[in-house]
């Protein structure tokens, strides 16, 4: 999904998690956290938090 690489991208480390939602075209925030979390399950916060952990 792109928009886990973009989360997990060290460029997408400063982006918010709503410009990475609408710009893999979801217009609705609560959905792409509910999809986001059904797929990874984690939340898309929380994978780029892992991100800045790791680096």
């Amino acid at each position: 999904m792109l928009a886990r690489r973009l989360l997990l991208h060290e460029q997408g480390a400063g982006r918010k998690v709503s410009d990475i939602a609408y710009t893999v075209c979801f217009n609705d925030l609560s959905y792409f956290h509910r999809a986001f979390r059904r797929k990874f399950g984690a939340a898309p916060a929380e994978m780029q938090m892992e991100l800045g952990r790791r680096h």
